[in-house]
């Protein structure tokens, strides 16, 4: 099968261990299938093979899979938005839909890529700003002891540039088969946790559902996820893009 050897790296990403709390205060499901550090991302990296990207994700745990999906991984939910013109306000700028969070005014992302066990996507940033999503065959590879889950995708469904002057921004979730309405298969947070739900939520309708972010310095993640005022009625779809967190791409240079 695929592998993810000779990959020519183009960005590489540490992050700081132990802050899957999104914006500081969220906790695990108390199932015992959420082992600790399951949604703690340790580092992320991009590079390109043959004629092929390859995006690896390391977690602070083994990937394990108690759901048996055909992809290897059941818990977790990665996205990696790619802005592959930075500089132009092109683009996108709001999350995959549930994620409660924005690429920061003044750039968007063209590009963001869903990475789960069982409904990996690949989303399309149009002119208009509006999306797309698109199912293309790509390949997920999971080293469950190395804590490692990798994408493999043809170079090609990403346009035109390099990926090492590409912008991104990187998340982990927790998979959700039975998502809320409007909510691409990620896992709610309440005020409390609970067997199946994530704790520490303000009980605002805007609030993340956001556990880690590759932010790299410590302290940022949790600046950027509790950039915003809590709105605790009405409907998300009413809400604009600057009404969810804010975040800052990383980028290689």
């Amino acid at each position: 099968g695929p592998d993810i050897s000779y990959v020519a790296v183009a960005l590489e990403l540490t992050d700081p261990e132990g802050v899957d709390h999104g914006p500081g205060s969220y906790a695990y499901p108390s199932d015992p299938v959420f082992v600790a550090g399951s949604y703690d991302l340790t580092g992320f990296c991009v590079g390109e093979s043959g004629d092929d990207l390859v995006f690896t994700f390391d977690l602070a745990a083994p990937v394990l899979n108690p759901w048996d999906s055909p992809n290897g991984l059941s818990i977790q939910t990665f996205d990696v938005y790619v802005d592959t013109d930075p500089g132009t306000e092109n683009g996108a700028r709001r999350f995959l839909p549930g994620r409660n969070a924005s690429w920061e005014s003044g750039s968007g992302w063209d590009r963001a890529l869903t990475v789960e066990g069982w409904y990996p996507a690949l989303y399309v940033a149009n002119p208009d700003g509006t999306t797309t999503e698109t199912e293309p065959i790509f390949t997920v590879l999971v080293f469950p002891d190395q804590g490692r889950v990798a994408a493999r995708i043809p170079r090609e469904l990403f346009g035109e540039g390099s990926p090492s002057e590409w912008s991104y921004a990187v998340a982990v979730m927790s998979q959700e088969g039975f998502p809320s309405p409007g909510v691409r298969r990620v896992r709610d947070v309440e005020p409390n946790p609970a067997q199946w739900r994530i704790g520490g939520g303000d009980g605002s309708i805007n609030g993340t559902r956001i556990l880690d972010l590759a932010a790299g310095e410590l302290g940022l993640q949790e600046t950027m996820l509790s950039d915003y005022d809590p709105i605790t009625t009405g409907s998300v779809d009413d809400l604009t893009d600057d009404d969810f967190a804010q975040v800052a791409p990383v980028q290689s240079r």
